[in-house]
């Protein structure tokens, strides 16, 4: 789904509702947004929700499964303005949804590259992390011009998230296990 050109997106930065939508004003997903899904669940490749609100993600992951998209990923769970609540989390996990946490959120901040965004702890990443290992991945989002190279920003996220109580298991099942699964590779233990 739209990530930039997302209307959540344009109208949480830039106060215009203005740019993709993939509800209508009533909540209900745009039929175009479901034929996309049929797509993916033909095809069995990943449905992403972009830049959609927690909501309108929710709304999704329930359609998503509605029209037998089995490989939903709800993307930046922990990310500013698209973060959820566990409780909404879990409510994604339960209709069937990935999620996905972007380690961008420890990196940016004052004296970066991306400077307007406020730090999460590596606690706090850690805790969306541990809701469920096994229906998670890990990204980095990075990519940007002043912020760490991406193989960097993973290589630093996997020691926060052990050094913040995480098993090597449930590394293993966010960063290697679970994308390899919803790519369609098989891994060797």
């Amino acid at each position: 789904m739209p990530t930039q050109d997302a209307v959540y997106q344009n109208i949480r930065y830039h106060g215009k509702k203005e740019g993709v939508p993939v509800v209508d004003d009533n909540g209900r997903v745009l039929s175009e947004v479901v034929r996309v899904m049929e797509i993916c669940a033909e095809a069995n490749i990943i449905f992403a929700t972009g830049h959609s609100s927690s909501e309108e993600s929710i709304t999704l992951a329930r359609k998503a499964r509605e029209v037998g998209v089995r490989k939903c990923v709800v993307t930046h769970a922990n990310s500013g303005i698209w973060k959820m609540t566990h409780d909404q989390i879990k409510r994604c996990i339960d209709l069937g949804a990935w999620m996905e946490y972007s380690y961008i959120t420890n990196l940016w901040g004052p004296g970066t590259g991306l400077p307007d965004f406020e730090r999460m702890s590596d606690k706090e990443f850690a805790d969306f992390a541990r809701i469920a290992p096994q229906r998670s991945i890990i990204t980095t989002d990075l990519g940007q011009v002043g912020m760490p190279h991406p193989v960097d920003g993973m290589r630093r996220c996997i020691l926060a998230l052990l050094e913040n109580g995480l098993a090597q298991k449930q590394v293993d099942f966010m960063v290697r296990s679970n994308p390899a699964q919803l790519v369609g590779l098989s891994v060797s233990e």
